[in-house]
């Protein structure tokens, strides 16, 4: 089962596999019963929070307004960076809450990561295998059932293949 938290700057969470914490200056850090790892992500602000999905044995983190996917699972010695995730680039200044990070569960090994300007099937242990644009500020990921991601834009409903992000199709909104 994946659970998903936020992380504050300056706080850890018991994650099954030992503790996972955030020091200020972009610092993330897991710490397990045999080693402890850290890794820096430059756009992580303070004031950011981290999404984290997490597993029994692996986890995803991506910040608020960061491009950078961390990732760990049983087999990785530390924390690692999995990939760099397609995100409104900003310059500054968010007016009005446009930076968007959702992570929804598929199964046990795979979450669909949505962001401002598009989804991304992300594996717990690979990082991206397809990644979505869509450039469409009003597209939120309405559900994800029987093989297929359903989007909801202010004009339209679409619907992407959960197996390689391919448009099957949409519709106008009525």
């Amino acid at each position: 089962m994946i659970k998903l938290v936020e992380l504050p700057c300056e706080s850890a969470i018991r994650v099954p596999f030992g503790t996972l914490g955030r020091r200020s200056g972009g610092w993330v850090y897991l710490a397990t019963t045999s080693s402890t790892s850290t890794l820096a992500d430059a756009e992580l602000a303070d004031s950011d929070g981290l999404l984290v999905a997490v597993r029994p044995d692996g986890l995803l983190a991506l910040g608020e307004e960061s491009h950078t996917l961390i990732g760990w699972d049983a087999t990785a010695v530390s924390l690692r960076v999995l990939d760099s995730v397609a995100r409104l680039d900003l310059p500054g200044y968010d007016p009005g809450g446009l930076n968007r990070v959702i992570m929804h569960p598929v199964d046990e090994d795979r979450v669909l990561l949505e962001t401002e300007v598009g989804v991304s099937l992300v594996d717990f242990g690979r990082g991206v295998v397809w990644a979505e644009i869509h450039d469409d500020l009003t597209a939120r990921v309405d559900r994800v059932a029987d093989g297929v991601v359903h989007v909801v834009t202010e004009s339209a409903l679409a619907e992407l293949s959960l197996a390689d992000g391919s448009y099957l199709g949409g519709k106008p909104h009525d």
